[in-house]
């Protein structure tokens, strides 16, 4: 009862800040009867944190990660973050406006389904995409805090179809999980783990 949000659509992700504020992504237009669309940030009580102003985002946020120093990066099917063109992957800074350090160029060709920060403060992206900046990635792969691909990431053929979830171990290795039933050619039903080697610039299949 000390914590109450009215959200006027569905909410896909959501993380929890260091001030144990709630932000949240989605596809949605108001919270709590204020404009806000699809990404928001909740005080401790559920109330609109109107100090986070995020440029309106024109379709869904399906998920969010924190990087250590509050910034916020949000994935999903978006195209544009206010007037700004990001195709399906941006940077918020703490107070919700677009990073422009962060730069994916065209990013992915598709969707972005799920995000995931590793512990050296690089992105894993999963979704339905084929390329990432020109750069032929299969749906997942590492970004580097400039928002460009990390050529030290290289999983080949990468995944057959969408990668749905990625979760990142304390090491280098990565879980992905989703509809393909391969990734780089070796057969892999829905569920596999990736190890990115940063000294020899490949990615292995476990």
């Amino acid at each position: 009862t000390n914590f109450t949000a009215d959200v006027s659509g569905p909410v896909h992700s959501m993380v929890v800040d260091a001030s144990g504020r709630v932000v949240i992504g989605g596809l949605f237009t108001t919270v709590n009867g204020t404009a806000v669309t699809n990404v928001a940030r909740l005080l401790t009580n559920g109330l609109l944190d109107l100090s986070f102003t995020a440029a309106g985002l024109d379709n869904t946020v399906a998920a969010l990660t924190l990087q250590g120093d509050g910034k916020i990066v949000i994935g999903g099917s978006f195209t544009n973050v206010g007037t700004s063109s990001r195709n399906f992957l941006a940077r918020l800074l703490t107070n919700g406006s677009l990073d422009t350090a962060f730069a994916p160029g065209t990013g992915p060709s598709g969707v972005i389904h799920s995000l995931a920060m590793d512990a050296n403060g690089k992105v894993i992206i999963g979704g339905d995409f084929t390329s990432y900046n020109g750069t032929i990635r299969s749906n997942f792969a590492r970004i580097k805090g400039n928002g460009q691909a990390d050529p030290f990431f290289r999983p080949g053929q990468g995944a057959n179809a969408g990668v749905r979830v990625v979760l990142a171990q304390a090491d280098t290795a990565l879980v992905i999980g989703g509809d393909f039933t391969s990734v780089n050619g070796i057969t892999r039903n829905r569920v596999a783990r990736v190890h990115g080697d940063e000294v020899s610039n490949i990615a292995t299949m476990e």
